[in-house]
């Protein structure tokens, strides 16, 4: 199934308000899917328009190491 008809199947249930708020939940809630699922789409809506707004360094400098080298 794709994410597409998941969001119609949610609206239909009335667990989210528009088909592309599934993309604002996690895998885990895309499965089962929270009683709050609306808050927490609207909370990260919010989330993502602030981080929109902020302009990025025009220049990032310095020595990067990996998060994660392994083992």
């Amino acid at each position: 199934m794709t994410l597409r008809e998941l969001g119609s199947r949610y609206v239909t249930a009335d667990l989210i308000d528009a088909g592309d708020d599934v993309y604002y939940l996690t895998c885990d809630e895309l499965v089962t899917p929270p009683a709050d699922a609306r808050l927490r789409v609207k909370r990260r809506r919010a989330e993502r328009e602030r981080l929109q707004a902020q302009r990025p360094p025009d220049l990032i400098d310095g020595a990067w190491a990996p998060a994660h080298a392994g083992d």
